[in-house]
């Protein structure tokens, strides 16, 4: 049995649970255990963190509010689908692999904070969790907000949010094929809502 699990982050994680267990594919290259999977990742996206030169100031005097689904929201929505899906009760090895992939998503989404604190856009940049998968956070005067919903499969989208502004679709370059690519597309998408409040 295939699966393929997709979020708007870096990657896209292939797994199969074969005779001899779970095999997870992460950027071309299969992985027998949630642990190697885990190491692959985490060394994918320091490798794409190195590549962020941080500003000398900061370009907004505001604060940055980054708010996606938390690891654990991702998780339970990843078995709430599976089970939709297969109109049974997911199984520990299923439970297990989801565990991994949502694991291993969530970082590779989470990147994208990390890489904009480093970069410095902003006086400060907070990081916020979502308990569903369809939150929403408020801009103020002094925050401007940048989050990620996916209420149904296949249907996740980012927005930007700021006072003067309002709520806007939030779109970046993701036609690199790289890791530090993409994460530059988000970065100068970020910079450019910065810059114009």
């Amino acid at each position: 049995m295939k699966f393929k699990y997709a979020m708007p982050g870096l990657l896209l994680i292939l797994m199969a649970l074969t005779g001899c267990g779970t095999v997870y594919t992460f950027e071309g290259q299969k992985y027998d255990s949630k642990e190697k999977l885990f190491q692959a990742s985490d060394n994918f996206i320091s490798t794409s963190l190195n590549t962020v030169t941080p500003l000398p100031k900061p370009v907004s005097s505001k604060k940055l509010v980054f708010a996606i689904p938390s690891q654990l929201a991702l998780y339970n929505e990843s078995i709430t689908r599976y089970e939709t899906v297969q109109h049974t009760k997911a199984p520990g090895n299923v439970r297990d692999m989801l565990d991994g992939i949502t694991t291993t998503n969530f970082r590779q989404i989470k990147v994208f904070y990390d890489a904009i604190a480093k970069k410095n856009i902003y006086q400060s940049t907070e990081f916020v969790g979502f308990d569903t998968m369809n939150g929403s956070y408020p801009a103020s005067p002094d925050v401007d907000v940048i989050y990620y919903i996916e209420p149904a499969q296949g249907a996740g989208q980012w927005f930007f949010v700021s006072a003067k502004y309002g709520k806007q679709v939030f779109a970046y370059d993701r036609s690199s094929t790289t890791g530090a690519g993409k994460i530059q597309g988000f970065i100068d998408a970020v910079q450019v809502q910065a810059i114009k409040d």
